[in-house]
């Protein structure tokens, strides 16, 4: 049985490296978003995720550098998980957390 399905929100990489075309929604190092949408295909996957399998929670991990809108996906979600830059040890934490082994706090630099 499927407990809960991750999706992982993050920053882009172009296809085999090099340069990013475009206005893809993506950061890096050196390269800020010129919009705060989710990176291009993103929404469409969270939303057919939730079609995919309706009773099975879904449960969003953003990790990223700056503020991130999620218009429509925020209402496809059970849960979100705003993870930012978490460091080496990250995916460690964060399915750590997600199956209840601590309860998470923190504070941000943004106000929600």
């Amino acid at each position: 049985m499927l407990i809960a399905m991750l999706v992982v929100v993050r920053y882009c990489i172009p296809p085999g490296g090099g340069d990013f075309v475009g206005d893809d929604y993506c950061e890096a190092e050196g390269k800020d978003r010129a919009r705060i949408e989710l990176p291009r295909g993103q929404l469409e996957l969270v939303l057919a995720l939730r079609k995919a399998a309706p009773g099975t929670p879904l449960i969003g991990v953003l990790i990223h550098g700056g503020a991130i809108a999620l218009g429509p996906a925020a209402g496809a979600l059970d849960a979100i998980v705003d993870a930012w830059q978490p460091g080496i040890e990250g995916a460690t934490v964060i399915v750590e957390m997600v199956f209840g082994d601590f309860s998470p706090a923190g504070r941000t630099p943004t106000t929600w």
